[in-house]
């Protein structure tokens, strides 16, 4: 019975942290979604005049401050769902960051590869998540070995003999309950 309660609990704590991987690998998707459209506003920055991405800078950054603080709120709910992608969110911030940095400088070349830095770790953040997703359904259950219903290890060779006529010292009892 005991046994039958721990299974229960160990699946609906699986059942919420793959709920929370769904939710947090969503919001990993809209972040993808707007660090690509930064990236499409400082695409070939080198090429295009400056005094275009000038005008456009603001908006651009606005649109970088967002995403590098809800991805900062995202790297803290990752960490205990999943290590490994939470490592990558926290790179692209820093990435992010660094967009933030180089754009205010005007170097909006470095803006534009930081900016694709993040993109790609956000990616791979992604894909870590989806890994660690799939890799705990496939593990940690349980093996019954015998058919009824008990998990550890049987007894091999011999009967178990339990002894239920034990008693304790009377003088040890006693110094207790004094």
């Amino acid at each position: 019975d005991l046994e039958a309660k721990e299974d229960k609990m160990r699946e609906e704590q699986e059942r919420q942290r793959q709920e929370g991987l769904a939710s947090a690998r969503n919001t990993l998707r809209e972040l993808q979604k707007r660090q690509g459209e930064i990236s499409a506003e400082l695409d070939r920055a080198g090429e295009r005049p400056k005094e275009q991405l000038d005008n456009q800078w603001p908006a651009t950054r606005m649109k970088q401050n967002t995403n590098a603080r809800e991805t900062g709120r995202l790297e803290g709910q990752m960490r205990s769902l999943s290590p490994s992608a939470a490592q990558r969110i926290q790179a692209a911030m820093e990435a992010m960051e660094k967009t933030g940095e180089a754009g205010e400088s005007g170097n909006f070349a470095l803006a534009e590869s930081g900016s694709d830095l993040a993109g790609r770790l956000l990616r791979q953040a992604e894909r870590a998540a989806q890994q660690s997703q799939q890799k705990r359904r496939d593990r940690g259950r349980r093996r019954r070995v015998t058919g009824d219903n008990y998990y550890g290890q049987s007894v091999v060779g011999g009967d178990v003999e339990i002894k239920r006529e034990y008693e304790v010292d009377r003088r040890y009892r006693e110094d207790i309950l004094e």
